[in-house]
C-alpha cells in the first residue's frame, strides 16, 4: 500500500487517498519508525560496548 501510494501520488495527477487508507499508512509508518529506532539503538549500544576507551 505504501509503495503504491508513493508511485501513484508521484506519477498520477489525479491521485486520491481515502481517509481510512491514510490512517492505516500513518500507523504503519509509525510502527516502522519504532522498529528502526529500536534496531539502531541496539546496534549503537553494541558498537559502543566494543570500542575501547582511550
Amino acid at each position: 500500500m505504501l509503495r503504491r501510494g508513493y508511485v501513484d501520488s508521484r506519477y498520477k495527477m489525479d491521485y486520491v487517498i481515502a481517509e481510512e487508507e491514510l490512517k492505516e499508512l500513518i500507523n504503519k509508518v509509525a510502527k516502522m519508525q519504532e522498529i528502526v529506532r529500536s534496531l539502531c539503538e541496539e546496534k549503537i549500544d553494541a558498537l559502543g560496548a566494543n570500542i575501547p576507551i582511550q
